[in-house]
């Protein structure tokens, strides 16, 4: 009796675990609200162009705005598995934050690097809003070439 007790509480317990597990890895990350928009936007672009990035996205706990920690832009911490976007960055306007919020969902998702192009999303560096405004087309257009490379 011992026996069969004890093996169903070791069942039990793996059941559990393995549910937990899932749950993790499969939900997709709590947005901070005034990046809820942009989120979404960069889901739908992923879909449209028959991306697969939902188990990098799901890795993702939580993604964040922060105040000025040393970060002018963006960051990802796959660690705590989250990404944070500075509020300097949504300062500077929408096009910024879009961009640098792409940006490091690149990197998280599909381990895309640094480029020396300024007219990249992965840019190592930010331009002035006006240009991503100007620019976001062909910026997107090639950051796509990228994600779907990967």
């Amino acid at each position: 009796m011992k026996k069969i007790i004890i093996m169903l509480l070791l069942s039990a317990g793996c059941y559990y675990g393995v549910a937990y597990y899932q749950s993790i890895y499969n939900s997709p990350p709590k947005v901070d609200p005034a990046l809820q928009d942009i989120v979404q936007q960069w889901e739908n672009a992923m879909t449209v162009n028959d991306i697969d990035y939902k188990e990098g996205f799901n890795r993702i706990d939580r993604i964040r705005i922060v105040d000025d920690y040393g970060v002018d832009a963006g960051h990802y911490d796959k660690g705590s598995r989250t990404i944070f976007i500075s509020k300097k960055i949504m300062e500077r306007g929408f096009h910024s934050t879009r961009v640098v919020m792409y940006h490091e969902l690149g990197h998280y998702v599909f381990d895309l690097k640094h480029s020396k192009d300024s007219t990249h999303i992965m840019y190592e560096r930010t331009i002035p809003n006006i240009k991503y405004k100007l620019n976001w087309w062909n910026m997107k257009d090639l950051y796509i070439i990228k994600c779907k490379a990967k």
